[in-house]
């Protein structure tokens, strides 16, 4: 591919590259993603433990959140529900590890949650590792020219994951929806029953943190065997 002519030809989508989320899709997945985790680290009971001490556990807890989700997925959870990801700023490559890193420990600069409330929302955050954040539509759009969903345009297994979701059978596909809900709250439950040295309405949350990323683990781990069983046909 010729770069230089690439740059002159401002009709060329890769030198445009995908358009960057609205702000509020980012607001949104910010809340999602951080809330649950100063709870988190907010409900850990260690005596002779104040305020400043949880506010370093909530600090480790999203950091490492963040390296482990957007480093290997390009995704955290609350990017996954508001339909956004992870890409290079120059090249719209995925980000290199080093640039996850810079970008996580960057978060931890102060308001760096509100550098991104603008019109053309890019956060300190992404700017000092050279990242931005687009939708998946508009990265299936920049790579494929359409805005349709396939198993061929799914950049990741999660996307195909969803893909195999909805060519199941309905009511298989509504069973497995229902039970992404009723499931963690089980756990939460269990978690609670359980509950020896801390209230039960904070293991009940932490079960229920917990129960959400193992069952669409095990949906996923289901669907790639049920797929195994189909191929052997």
């Amino acid at each position: 591919m010729n770069t230089e002519t690439d740059n002159e030809n401002p009709d060329n989508k890769e030198f445009h590259g995908p358009e960057k989320a609205i702000w509020w899709r980012r607001f949104l997945g910010w809340i999602i993603d951080d809330l649950p985790i100063i709870m988190l680290s907010m409900s850990i009971q260690i005596e002779h433990v104040d305020d400043g001490i949880r506010w370093v556990y909530f600090i480790l807890i999203s950091t490492l959140y963040y390296i482990i989700f957007e480093g290997i997925f390009n995704r955290t959870l609350g990017k996954m529900i508001t339909g956004t990801m992870v890409r290079d700023s120059r090249t719209f490559a995925k980000p290199s590890f080093g640039q996850i890193l810079g970008r996580s420990f960057s978060k931890l600069i102060p308001f760096d949650g509100l550098s991104f409330l603008s019109s053309r929302p890019r956060g300190w955050h992404d700017s000092i590792p050279n990242t931005m954040v687009t939708t998946v539509k508009a990265w299936r759009i920049y790579k494929t020219g359409t805005s349709k969903l396939t198993a061929e345009t799914a950049n990741d297994f999660i996307l195909k994951g969803v893909v195999k979701l909805k060519t199941l059978k309905k009511g298989i596909y509504r069973i497995i929806i229902v039970s992404s809900f009723l499931i963690p709250f089980i756990t939460g439950l269990i978690f609670a029953g359980n509950a020896s040295y801390y209230k039960e309405e904070e293991m009940f949350f932490v079960g229920l943190i917990f129960g959400v990323p193992l069952y669409w683990i095990v949906v996923f781990v289901g669907l790639w065997i049920y797929d195994g069983f189909k191929d052997d046909k």
